[in-house]
């Protein structure tokens, strides 16, 4: 087994090996934001048109989220090594997180109000489709219901109504 003092970075204080951790953590989640920037740009493209101010807002909190941790970064990098500047960038991140918070919200909601929107639009043309070809098979049902006896159709040639049966007996009545 390695002692803690064999592993990498062992000779930098434990304040410095974890403030690179930290940086190291937020690069990643940087990282990871920007491939989800892009794959919600390839799914979303197609429905640009019909909702572009739902894209724009995504991607707008998408950027903001990367601003969040450009501040979280340079926090734990101690670039503001001044404490007023430290307190100032720290309120910053307060203030932006707060906010994308809210936004995520909204986001939400529109989000689900449209997917709402479009599930019922979809259940509720499924449903016309589904009651126009029952109501269509109902119909050429009850057209073969409700012939009168005799009248003569194009399916019923002899005026026989259907589920009778009106073939010859095999008595011939006129005999010669």
């Amino acid at each position: 087994m390695t002692s803690s003092s064999d592993s990498p970075g062992s000779h930098l204080p434990p304040k410095t090996r974890s403030s690179n951790i930290d940086c190291n953590f937020l690069k990643e989640l940087n990282e990871d934001l920007k491939l989800r920037k892009l794959e919600l740009l390839e799914l979303l493209t197609p429905l640009e048109d019909n909702n572009n101010p739902l894209i724009q807002k995504l991607m707008s909190n998408l950027e903001e989220k990367q601003r969040s941790l450009q501040i979280m970064r340079q926090i734990m990098a101690g670039k503001g090594s001044e404490e007023s500047s430290s307190l100032e960038i720290i309120q910053e991140a307060e203030d932006m997180k707060q906010n994308l918070e809210r936004k995520n919200k909204m986001l939400w909601k529109e989000m689900e109000m449209l997917w709402n929107k479009a599930f019922n639009t979809e259940e509720f043309s499924d449903q016309q489709k589904a009651s126009q070809i029952k109501n269509k098979a109902n119909l050429q049902d009850g057209k073969r219901l409700f012939l009168p006896p005799g009248k003569a159709t194009e399916e019923n040639r002899m005026g026989e109504v259907p589920g009778t049966s009106q073939q010859p007996s095999g008595i011939n009545y006129f005999q010669d």
